[in-house]
């Protein structure tokens, strides 16, 4: 039995975070039972939409050594680019979506340019592109909000409900459905193939990667794509549920999802990391967010519980890698 014990404890890497998550939860609960409530449960997972595809892309960014700053100028610029080329009418709105992606594959590979091509370090690059994509994002919308009313269908597919509805039980938000599959999609992508092998090869040592004939230029170039494409779908669910799009709505994406990330056990070195894990921060996140509103805890408190989180968390992470080594 204790044999069963410690090979499950080394396998599963994310058992501290899962039972700090489950903590916070039953301790939400027990405090304010409308916590439990479906349409709060409905809230938190629209909040973990907007958190969790900027905590899955900066996983993979900082799991191949690089840093992106500018994920959240890059949700909030392909939203408004969406929402300006359908209210303008310039295309119907499923082209301008696919516009949208081709956009945003673009701005990763602009990013990839400067950082791995010309060897800028990305934390630079990342953080120079933030600003710019920022200032593009205002000049379209001249400062102001797009609303955005695609077809029902489109809202269904994106950002409403596959069954029921906030107040129709049963129900399944379109915006889950996305997250559990672009998050199986990555978990595979980066676990059980041979891009995940030279993604976390390139981020733990990047010259031991090239001697063993890694491709790792290309390895990066395609993680800064990946990145944005995964904040370009993000941006697309949250302006189809909100049916509008701001500007600056994506400002604190890059520090949240970076502690998402964290919380979740990515190295900031590079070499490793777990979307299992960052969905599941990203998660604890959400519920410490949707808990302290709940109880009454003023919004200031929110930065510095998260920061406390992010801080346990990691010591918790490095506790739990000793014992593992240790068993």
């Amino acid at each position: 039995m204790r044999k069963y014990i410690i090979t499950f404890i080394r396998r599963v890497r994310e058992l501290g975070i899962i039972a700090v998550t489950i903590v916070v939860y039953l301790i939400f609960a027990f405090i304010q039972p409308f916590f439990l409530k479906y349409t709060n449960m409905i809230t938190i997972v629209y909040y973990l939409s907007y958190l969790s595809f900027a905590a899955m892309a900066l996983t993979i960014i900082l799991i191949c050594g690089e840093v992106d700053l500018s994920v959240g100028a890059v949700f909030s610029l392909t939203s408004v680019f969406l929402s300006n080329l359908v209210n303008e009418q310039i295309v119907d709105v499923w082209s301008a979506t696919l516009l949208t992606f081709l956009f945003g594959v673009s701005l990763g590979f602009i990013n990839a340019f400067l950082a791995v091509i010309l060897e800028i370090p990305s934390l630079v690059v990342t953080l120079g592109t933030m600003l710019l994509y920022s200032s593009i994002g205002l000049a379209i919308s001249k400062g102001y909000s797009y609303a955005f009313h695609p077809p029902e269908i489109y809202k269904k597919m994106f950002g409403g409900f596959l069954i029921g509805s906030r107040t129709e039980l049963p129900a399944i938000p379109t915006p889950f459905l996305w997250i559990v599959a672009v998050a199986f999609f990555l978990h595979i992508l980066l676990n059980h193939s041979r891009f995940g092998n030279w993604v976390m090869a390139t981020g733990d040592n990047k010259w031991a990667a090239i001697a063993t004939g890694v491709p790792v230029k290309r390895v990066k170039t395609t993680c800064f794509i990946i990145s944005s494409l995964l904040m370009t779908l993000g941006g697309i669910i949250t302006i189809s549920r909100l049916e509008g799009a701001d500007p600056l709505m994506g400002s604190s994406l890059p520090f949240e999802g970076i502690g998402a990330a964290v919380i979740g056990g990515a190295s900031l070195s590079g070499g490793y990391g777990s979307i299992i894990g960052t969905i599941i921060g990203a998660l604890l996140m959400s519920l410490i967010q949707n808990g302290l509103a709940l109880i009454g805890v003023h919004v200031f408190f929110y930065q510095g519980a998260i920061g406390s989180v992010i801080v346990g968390a990691s010591l918790l992470n490095i506790f739990l890698e000793r014992r593992r080594q240790k068993v």
